[in-house]
């Protein structure tokens, strides 16, 4: 079972995926899930001057956003080394919709990976890097061309856990990630292949 911690730091919204483990310090206090009231999303114009790369070749999520769950394909995942056995879910919360993927088969106790379609970061990648001072740990990377950076409110990488936030355009982030008990921080490799899945999937190949 997996939550979805809604944070809001800052001038933007960030969206970090949790485990249903206690809270480790640095773990940001404002929750959001299905039932549960959203807390405001706030963006700031300030963050147009960040200093993300620019995405030279805009990629249009705009089906993710109603169908976060077309992101990756059976035989994407199949790729990572999800089964015939993984179950999707999806939630609605208010930075946009969310599509997760879960196989109990892998490891000791599973695996899952998810992917949301932000919709309140205006400024795109630069809001994720006005907040870099507030993260646990912000790694840019790039994605087949596509600016992107790993980065969350409390570091669990060494648990298995890793998000990454990827700019598809100068006004869209995906927020990915994936865990796997025991896996450590190898978990930003498997994370980053799922990444280069998305773009992928929206480039059409």
């Amino acid at each position: 079972m997996r939550r979805w911690v809604v944070a809001v730091v800052g001038v933007a919204s960030v969206v970090v995926i949790a485990g249903c483990s206690s809270a480790e310090p640095g773990q940001p206090a404002a929750t959001a899930s299905s039932g549960d009231p959203s807390p405001v999303l706030t963006t700031s114009r300030s963050a147009s001057g960040g200093q993300a790369p620019p995405v030279q070749a805009a990629l249009n999520d705009a089906r993710l956003v109603g169908d976060p769950c077309s992101a990756l394909t059976p035989g994407q995942l199949q790729g990572i080394g999800f089964t015939a056995a993984v179950k999707t879910h999806v939630e609605h919360l208010a930075v946009g919709n969310v599509c997760s993927w879960n196989d109990d088969t892998i490891g000791t106790v599973g695996a899952s990976a998810g992917v949301v379609v932000q919709t309140t970061l205006v400024h795109g990648l630069n809001d994720i890097y006005a907040q870099r001072t507030q993260m646990a740990y912000f790694t840019p990377v790039t994605i087949e061309g596509y600016p992107a950076v790993l980065a969350d409110l409390a570091d669990q990488r060494n648990a298995g856990t890793c998000a990454l936030n990827l700019g598809v355009s100068n006004t869209s982030v995906l927020v990915i990630d994936y865990e796997q008990q025991g896996l450590g921080p190898s978990a930003c490799d498997t994370v980053q292949v799922l990444a280069r899945a998305v773009v992928d999937t929206l480039r059409g190949t």
